[in-house]
């Protein structure tokens, strides 16, 4: 067997906390002390050749021994160094291993120097407990091991224990395999470190680069102690009672089944735990090459700023000079050799807790080399109070990847000082040139709490890390509750950065779970402020995502003009080309059962820099809800712009749901405040409704364009108003991305008053398509640019005060065009492409079987300067409206100008009325000869007149003047068929079409000549040329 405890062959550079250690209580501390106490000498038992003389006072020189092979055997009945002391091993040169035991049963105390000769590595077993001081120090060539198990076991079936019979023992020339321990083996405990100001690197206990601290005991503790071993391995093994610890080349692994706990709020005497307290610190960093860190146990807990180091140290100042920064296109990073890891691995619980509690495996400012990964695997892992584990490069070479693997992660809080958050960290570091590495998280669920986080950020020339998640059940994200006096700490979060003055990507974050909570200020985001591009957010979720709430931590968004605005931290998810950055932002991408933003949740992407931001896409597979506002106010949202004085474009939204609701103030919106066009939004769902002052929009307000609006949906409801609008408007400017437009709900499509781009347009294709009183769907533009079109594909439209416009101010003209099977309007409902200023009147299509316009409901294409436009209507059927030169108390259609009758537009109609008497029942109203009709023109007296007679109700007016009684009718006023009529002022057009209608009838011309026509023709007697309907007789 090589390579075991580094006793032979030590190049494997490892550092290993093999986690069943012990937290050692103060009741026990003092009793080990005070035994230590009384054991301040060095003894021989007489079983081995050992011979102790005391040169000096506290100084002892140990010689003889028993030789087989390479190995050498010492055995003594009490074995401590008191204070200052030294215990000299005076061996011989060609001796590879020493093996002390102590049978006495009196612990160790050794707070002085073990000194060995050479190149060899010192054993030393007493079950009874061993305790190192705070002055204790190795001189040693080779590595150390203490153990408190009773024997060592070899490779040939030999072993060496302290209760083996008396006589010489069978001592073996092969290495250990292994420690068998008692029933009660002792405890291991590291004494804090003497503190020199003079020291670059704390003191403790040190073996020289390449070599091996272990310590192998019942229960291990670090109180402040130091275990030093650069490039080498430091091994921390404690075990259960009457366990076999095997040595499984490169990892330890311990038999046993009984392991203990870690109660609630203090530490509990068991050895299945390890503890590093107060500031404990074990370092395996070197110039160019750390060591790993193994941790394997039931329970870990680091507190009180203790800290394990990996990866690559930087080198030390020589006379005041420091180290010259080494340029990284000088060094292939891919050659630099990569440091050890750190393997974190227990059976309940890992906690690191409190400020300055971390495991660090990173590449230090100024050195070169690669960081190693770091691994960590629990049932239950838990930062708290600034606990960190963290991976990065602040020098030349790459950060290392960091896993993690648990049933529950938590992190949460930070220490007293705002600034150190708990949170598993990766980091490509502001004086860095390597890249960062992965974060790979496998788990039950995650909590990150009171501003825990995870965080994958570049502020150097490196690429920052990728983030990736996969959690079998819940990730919860809650945001920080309250201020750290006048400091604002960040919320909870996983984050993306690229740094204002980095030059590399920001990482993709890419979580899979089967829920997603962000709430109170929780947050997902992927930002750039460097000339990198953000990374992307990849969400897939099988259940629910919520996004719901505000932390109460302020945030400040000063804009161009020095107005500031004060708004909380919204829970959501985050993309952004922040005003420093030249790069693009990065895309969000949903999916997820169901989705759930309220409270002023956000989802955003947005740039006001020199990059284009994000765009959004959302699948799910059931409902989606946006709705309501924060506690501040702010709408919950869906919002991609383009902001500040950014070059690049908004992004664009897409909605794939079964349902959407979007209610009570809350929005989706695109929109561009600069010269960069918006985005647009495409909403394919199902069932569709914006309720209580619901929108979306997708405007301009400089010179970029507004963004489109497609909606593709069965049910498309627009209803009720936000009565909160008001209070919030005073609130809001008109530089607050994402506010609403109007307290009604409504679609918005346009450019503001100040911009000169060009309003986009509202593409609507459903099955039904129903507004209430107030709401509205618009196009428009209120600047000079030309206004968009709005086109509708419906079966059936309803409204019912209810707004369509195409509107605009000085622009081009805006357009209407609606293809349906039936359209009602009620309750002044409007359908306009109204123009103001000198813009002309916009167009307006209908194409539907039939239209119903009621209750002074209109249809106008008017102008306030300039020439109406122009309305086409095409209907198999029109009731309760009419073309008129302008607008009245009764349903209109209108082209009209405020200049006069000769700007005024076009109307054309082209209505196919069907016969409403073919097909009728006669219903008599009495029985006889029915009386004949009357004519004001006087009747004729040629006997060859034909008789005409009205039978039955609701039919033919009583006389020829008088209109028909629409008893049966079921709406009583405004409701008359409409003729085929075309008034042309404003421009010439070619006449529509007359409509074919069915023959039922022939008549004969004056020439002789068989007409088919469509109804019977009828001769009044003594009519002529001169009467008309209602014409004086």
């Amino acid at each position: 067997m090589a390579h075991i405890w580094g006793l032979q062959g030590l190049n494997c550079r490892t550092i290993s906390l093999v986690g069943v250690g012990v937290m050692l209580t103060h009741g026990l501390m003092a009793g080990f002390l005070a035994t230590a106490a009384v054991a301040e000498s060095i003894a021989p038992d007489g079983q081995l050749s050992t011979t102790v003389q005391q040169r000096e006072p506290n100084q002892w020189t140990i010689e003889g021994g028993d030789r087989a092979g390479s190995n050498l055997f010492h055995s003594f009945q009490q074995f401590s160094i008191p204070t200052g002391g030294l215990a000299h091993f005076n061996n011989a040169a060609d001796v590879a291993n020493i093996f002390a035991r102590v049978t006495g049963g009196q612990r160790s105390l050794l707070d002085g120097t073990l000194r060995a000769n050479g190149a060899a590595n010192l054993f030393l077993l007493n079950p009874a407990g061993i305790l190192f001081g705070p002055n204790a120090r190795l001189d040693l060539g080779g590595s150390f091991f203490a153990s408190t198990a009773d024997r060592l076991v070899f490779a040939d079936g030999l072993s060496f224990g302290v209760n083996d019979a008396a006589g010489r023992p069978l001592l073996s020339m092969s290495v250990p395999m292994g420690l068998q321990y008692g029933a009660a083996p002792g405890p291991i405990r590291v004494e804090a470190r003497s503190l020199d100001p003079t020291a670059t690197l704390p003191t403790g206990l040190e073996v020289k680069p390449g070599q091996a601290i272990g310590l192998f005991g019942g229960a291990i503790k670090l109180d402040g102690g130091v275990l030093i071993a650069p490039r080498g391995r430091l091994q921390l093994i404690a075990s259960p009672p009457d366990a076999t610890l095997a040595f499984n080349t490169p990892i330890a692994t311990i038999q046993a089944t009984n392991f203990g706990s870690i109660g609630t709020g203090q530490a509990v005497i068991s050895p299945s735990n390890i503890l590093l307290t107060n500031k404990a610190l074990l370092d395996v960093r070197d110039l160019t090459q750390g060591g790993t860190v193994e941790l394997d146990g039931h329970n870990i807990l680091l507190n009180s700023g203790s800290q394990i180091f990996a990866g690559v140290r930087a080198p030390e100042s020589v006379d005041g000079v420091e180290p010259s920064s080494i340029a990284a296109d000088q060094v292939p990073l891919h050659t630099l050799p990569i440091s050890g890891d750190i393997r974190a691995r227990a059976t309940d619980t890992i906690t690191l807790d409190g400020g300055l509690t971390f495991f660090s495996n990173a590449v230090d400012p100024n050195a070169m080399g690669n960081a190693g990964n770091t691994t960590v695997q629990a049932q239950s892992i838990q930062l708290s109070n600034g606990g960190r584990i963290y991976t990065g490069t602040e020098g030349v070479g790459n950060a290392g990847n960091l896993k993690i693997i648990a049933d529950q992660l938590m992190v949460a809080g930070s220490s007293e000082n705002p600034f150190l958050y708990s949170g598993i960290l990766n980091l490509a570091e502001v004086s860095g040139t390597g890249d960062g590495g992965l974060i790979d998280i496998q788990v039950g669920s995650i909590h990150l709490l009171d501003g825990g986080s995870i965080r994958a950020n570049t502020a150097g020339l490196g690429n920052a890390g990728r983030i990736m998640i996969r959690a079998t059940g819940d990730v919860l994200i809650e945001g920080v509750d309250t201020r750290f006096g006048d400091v604002d700490r960040e919320s909870s979060g996983i984050y993306s950065r690229s740094a204002e003055d980095s030059t590399g990507n920001g990482g993709t974050i890419d979580l899979q779970a089967r829920s997603l909570t962000l709430r109170d200020g929780g947050f997902m985001t992927a930002t750039t402020r460097g000339t990198g591009n953000a990374g992307n957010l990849l969400i897939h979720v099988t259940d629910g995502i919520t996004i719901s709430g505000v932390s109460q931590l302020d945030e400040v968004l000063v804009f161009p003009e020095n107005e500031i605005l004060i708004f909380q931290q919204s829970s959501g998810l985050y993309s952004s080309a922040s005003r420093t950055s030249k790069g693009e932002g990065g895309n969000i991408q949903i999916s997820a059962g169901s989705l759930s933003i309220d409270r002023g949740g956000l989802i955003i992407t947005r740039t006001d820099g020199g990059g284009n931001a994000g765009s959004i896409r959302i699948q799910v597979a059931g409902d989606m809800v946006i709705d309501g506002v924060g506690p501040d106010l702010s709408s919950s949202a869906i919002i991609s712009s383009s902001e500040g004085k950014s070059l690049g474009r908004g992004g664009s939204i897409q909605v794939e749901a079964q349902s959407l609701t979007v209610s009570n103030g809350a929005v989706i919106n695109t929109q561009t405040l600069t010269n960069q066009d918006a985005g647009s939004i495409t909403l394919t769902v199902n069932r569709l409704s914006f309720l209580s002052g619901g929108q979306a929009i997708a405007t301009t307000t400089k010179a970029g364009h507004a963004g489109d609006i497609t909606i593709s949906a069965d049910q498309v409801l627009v209803e009720g108003f936000d009565p909160r609008f008001a209070v919030r408007q005073e609130l809001f400017s008109e530089n607050v991305v994402g506010r609403n437009l109007g307290s009604f709900s409504g679609v918005f499509v346009g450019a503001d008053v100040e911009s000169t781009g060009e309003g986009g347009s509202l593409d609507i294709q459903a099955g039904s398509l129903t507004l209430q009183p107030g709401t509205t769907l618009a196009v428009g533009s209120s600047g000079s640019g030309a206004a968009g079109r709005m086109r509708l594909v419906v079966d059936q439209l309803q409204m019912n005060n209810g707004h369509l416009s195409a509107e605009t101010r000085s622009g081009a003209f805006g357009g209407i065009q609606i293809d349906s099977q039936g359209i009602e309007l009620r309750e002044r409902s409007l359908i306009s492409t109204n123009a103001q200023g000198e813009a002309t009147g916009g167009n307006i299509v209908i194409d539907t079987d039939t239209l119903v316009a009621l209750e002074n409901s209109d249809i106008a294409a008017n102008s306030v300067n300039s020439f109406g436009g122009r309305v086409n209507l095409r209907a198999q059927g029109v009731f309760g409206t009419a073309f008129r030169e302008a607008l009245t108390d009764r349903s209109d259609i209108t082209a009209s100008s405020a200049r006069g009758p000769e700007f005024s537009g076009t109307v054309q109609l082209e209505v196919l009325n069907p016969d409403p008497a073919r097909g009728a029942i006669a219903l008599p109203t009495a029985v006889g000869v029915p009386p004949k009709p009357t004519s004001p023109c006087g009747p004729r007296s040629d006997p060859g007149a034909i008789e005409f007679f009205a039978l039955g109700r609701a039919g033919q007016a009583p006389n020829p003047i008088e209109a028909a009684t629409l008893e049966t009718m079921p709406f009583a006023a405004d409701l008359r068929p409409i003729a085929p009529t075309t008034t042309a002022q404003a421009e010439t057009t070619s006449p529509l079409r007359e409509p074919i209608l069915e023959a039922t009838h022939w008549q004969r011309t004056e020439t002789g000549q068989i007409q088919l026509v469509a109804a019977a023709p009828v001769q009044w007697a003594g009519f002529d040329s001169s009467c008309r309907w209602g014409a004086e007789p």
